[in-house]
């Protein structure tokens, strides 16, 4: 299980690096072994989790939003699993962001987190020091500034961020030199505890010679994003303590609310330098379906999560209906319904089902049938202006408005003067259509590739291979099909995934 776990979170999504720094044993074990000492400890016991990286240019606060949601999420996790007491070791820098996120967490899950701030580039006094981790039974670092040989706290980019950094690594030391385990979480050599695999940050990571943290831990967990490094190990708290993952595990409502109450503290994505719900250049919504996915480990996952500020849960499958809808062996499944054409037939109602109507003329949006949940538009609309300025009026209160194929400058100017987008579906043939899929998903607009073909003739298992390979692409929301062959292929195909 600690395998499949850390296949979610280490396919260097970023472009890092990371690779280079994983090993397909120590991993799994550490994961396992901290995981395990965390539920050993007795109830009410006390733990650290250092985070906070204040790196952020020209930003006040400086606090970046990664590690954030994933100390949350360990937090969440060991007061389900063990009513553990959790502090928070940050800076000061950082103490803003994380005491609203903190009173946020309070008000909303009646869960009591203490928070500790500490000025920068001074030395921690030793009898402070002793009194507050002599207290804690286990310390965990996430996405935590680690100083390198030389002292100095480095961004990934090897800017010099020492004065906004607070020494936290002598708790750390501390621990080493009296048996409190440690626990590093962290997704680029440069944090604290990551000193582990110092020689290889050096050796493959860009900037490694320079960045390298000096402090190790005792056990390592790495990921493509901090966050999802905390979420890794909140599953693997559900695992070992036997314990059902939605007790432990946070809901991605939870998540998506306390990211939005950091940004609005003052967190900043701390690539793109944005006040946005981002997380290390990519949307909030990029992380949640990793959360989403781990949630659903050795279970078909029939949904993805869509959108940025209003999460959306939809099939991640579904069939384009040409002419009559045929809803016989099809009725259990949690899909989409695509029907293109004029509305002449509408099925029952179905827990789970997503019905999309392409029209090829203007809907009476007044008249529309309730049942609709998207009204999709062809790009033979944009030739109209009035067509374009009433679909604009119907995306404020009507139905989700969806687009088929439209060209993305063009898209990009609707969006920009108020046309509400939901989902933008392209054909397979039009999937590197001039950045359409990156700018996507910047936007929280969801992706439905229509693999398009009705050739049945290939056999089973290739048809399952070729519809397999479109569900793992990491952007792809929902694969549509046109034949009843193929959609039974996508529901084999998710039964058969190989990771979460």
């Amino acid at each position: 299980m600690m395998e499949a776990i850390l296949a979610c979170i280490q396919d260097d999504i970023g472009g890092r690096g990371i690779g280079h720094l994983l090993d397909g044993t120590r991993d799994p074990a550490a994961l396992h072994a901290a995981v395990d000492g965390l539920l050993r400890l007795p109830e009410g016991s006390h733990v650290a989790i250092l985070t906070g990286f204040p790196c952020v240019e020209n930003a006040t606060p400086p606090t970046e939003t990664d590690g954030i949601a994933g100390a949350f999420a360990i937090a969440n996790a060991l007061h389900a699993a063990r009513r553990l007491e959790v502090h928070i070791l940050t800076d000061d820098a950082n103490a803003s962001v994380f005491q609203a996120c903190i009173d946020h967490w309070a008000h909303e899950r009646g869960q009591t987190i203490h928070l500790h701030a500490f000025p920068p580039m001074s030395p921690i006094p030793p009898p402070v020091l002793a009194a507050l981790c002599q207290t804690m039974r286990y310390l965990i670092a996430i996405e935590r500034p680690g100083a390198a040989s030389d002292g100095h706290y480095y961004t990934m980019r090897a800017r010099d961020i020492s004065p906004s950094v607070a020494p936290l690594d002598a708790c750390f030391d501390y621990a080493h030199r009296h048996a409190i385990p440690t626990l590093a979480i962290g997704d680029g050599g440069n944090e604290l505890g990551l000193g582990r695999v110092a020689e290889l940050t050096r050796v493959h990571i860009p900037n490694g010679g320079v960045i390298a943290a000096a402090m190790s831990c005792d056990h390592l967990v790495l990921a493509s994003i901090s966050d999802w490094g905390g979420y890794a190990v909140a599953t693997a708290i559900a695992h070992v303590a036997s314990s059902s993952s939605i007790d432990i595990l946070p809901p991605f409502q939870w998540i998506a609310a306390l990211v939005q109450t950091a940004v609005a503290a003052g967190a900043r994505d701390g690539i793109l330098g944005i006040a946005d719900a981002f997380v290390d250049g990519f949307p909030l919504t990029v992380s949640l379906n990793r959360l989403h996915r781990l949630g659903h480990l050795g279970r078909p996952r029939w949904t993805r999560l869509v959108g940025n500020h209003d999460m959306r849960e939809w099939p991640r499958i579904g069939r384009v209906h040409l002419h009559h809808i045929q809803d016989t062996s099809e009725a259990a499944l949690r899909r989409v319904v695509y029907k293109v054409g004029a509305i002449t037939e509408m099925i029952s109602p179905c827990p789970g089902v997503v019905f999309a109507q392409e029209f090829i003329d203007m809907p009476d949006f007044d008249t529309l049938p309730s049942k609709v949940d998207i009204v999709f538009a062809p790009c033979t609309w944009l030739a109209s202006a009035s067509l374009v300025d009433r679909l604009t009026r119907a995306s404020k209160n009507g139905p989700w408005i969806g687009v088929v194929d439209w060209p993305l400058a063009q898209l990009q100017r609707l969006v920009a003067a108020g046309l509400s987008i939901a989902v933008y579906k392209l054909s397979a043939a039009n999937v590197n259509n001039n950045g359409v899929v990156g700018w996507c998903q910047q936007q929280g607009i969801g992706l439905w590739v229509d693999v398009g073909y009705d050739d049945v003739s290939l056999l089973e298992t290739t048809q399952r291979t070729v519809l397999a390979q479109w569900l793992a692409l990491p952007w792809v929301d929902a694969v549509l099909v046109r034949h009843p062959n193929h959609l039974s292929c996508l529901v084999q195909a998710l039964h058969e995934e190989k990771t979460c």
